[in-house]
């Protein structure tokens, strides 16, 4: 089904808008024929008494069905083409392209907040353990001080006492 809408944007008036939908929707292959005028001009085809007939040999008319054949399936890709841009179903597609896209943004946000979240943890659990480190570097710290006070203080008897 062909939007006109999309058609009228683009500048085609009603008329032009049938023309592209007949020619998308009806079959092209019959569009090139080799009775076309073209072939008459050129000698390639009589008319005689409303009549047909071929002035081609077999090789000329071997080569028309090949050319003819490559001319309907690219005319037919074009059509395709044309057709599915021109569909209804192509903006559906793409609200529906843009909203799985908006769901595997926000499944990738969510796991990201949990590995942002598992860090968190894993960075508080870091600083506690080095508080911790640092409370015990300083007990130690101050026991090394306090038996090098102890220390001096014997020091300091023995010389009060006068045996040093």
């Amino acid at each position: 089904m062909i939007d006109y809408k999309k058609l009228g944007r683009i500048g085609l008036d009603s008329g032009d808008q049938q023309k592209v939908d007949t020619v998308i929707n009806v079959d092209n292959k019959p569009l090139i024929s080799q009775y076309n005028d073209r072939f008459i001009k050129y000698g390639f085809v009589n008319v005689k008494d409303n009549k047909y007939i071929l002035n081609m040999s077999k090789r000329e008319r071997d080569i028309f069905q090949i050319t003819k054949s490559i001319g309907d399936e690219e005319t037919g890709f074009a059509y395709d083409v044309i057709g599915k841009l021109l569909s209804d179903d192509t903006e559906e597609n793409l609200r529906k392209e843009i909203e799985l896209v908006r769901e595997d943004a926000q499944v990738e946000i969510l796991r990201k907040d949990k590995i942002n979240n598992d860090h968190k943890k894993l960075n508080g659990k870091l600083r506690e353990e080095i508080e911790e480190v640092k409370k015990e570097a300083d007990k130690k710290m101050m026991n090394t001080i306090t038996k090098y006070e102890n220390a001096l203080n014997k020091v300091d008897g023995l010389r009060k006492k006068g045996l040093i």
